[in-house]
């Protein structure tokens, strides 16, 4: 089986690997970011979200989390 070229890149790179190459081989690219975000309304956003947490109101059921990951482990296993 043939390797790709660089151009084409490695497909079994995440996406994330394969942007950065084809920027990196075009001498990279500076992105600013922080304008494209309305910062006061994260943080608003963040504040409603942590208050649903602490109320109660939304929550996260652990309880067999670790027992239901180790029978996928062993289900997958037989397979």
């Amino acid at each position: 089986m043939s390797q790709p070229s660089p151009q084409e890149g490695n497909s079994q790179q995440g996406l994330g690997s394969r942007i950065h190459a084809h920027f990196a081989r075009h001498g990279g690219v500076e992105l600013d970011l922080s304008n494209l975000r309305n910062r006061d309304a994260d943080l608003q956003r963040r504040a409603r979200i942590a208050e649903l947490f602490l109320t109660g109101e939304w929550g996260v059921e652990l309880e067999t989390f670790e027992a239901d990951q180790e029978k996928e482990r062993q289900q997958e296993s037989e397979t």
